[in-house]
């Protein structure tokens, strides 16, 4: 008889809670890091309660404010943002341990 066992970490799986959007209106700065990748980005952001939006360009991350419905002049070609939804706020990350048995019997 052969028993196996694993132990498993098994992450949840999250579709992001935030939406692309073009970035018109003025919005504070809260903080720019330096993030190797837009999702690690974007945990930063939720990892902020002040967080409302993020960008990420070459590997900055830039954590912004609420909207403040003024308009902003800017010099970049299109400039787009990553705007927080309520989704955000309902999403929580977990990981769960799962274990797995099987037997064999000859």
């Amino acid at each position: 008889m052969l028993l196996l066992l694993f132990s498993v970490n098994l992450p949840s799986i999250l579709c992001s809670c935030f939406l692309q959007s073009p970035w018109t209106n003025i919005r504070p700065v809260l903080q720019i890091n330096s993030c190797p990748t837009v999702d690690s980005c974007e945990s930063a952001c939720l990892g902020n309660t002040q967080c409302s939006a993020y960008a990420f360009v070459n590997s900055k991350c830039a954590l912004l404010g609420a909207d403040s419905g003024k308009r902003q002049t800017c010099t970049s070609p299109n400039p787009t943002c990553f705007v927080r939804t309520s989704a955000c706020d309902a999403t929580t990350s977990t990981t769960s341990t799962t274990s797995i048995t099987s037997t064999t019997t000859s």
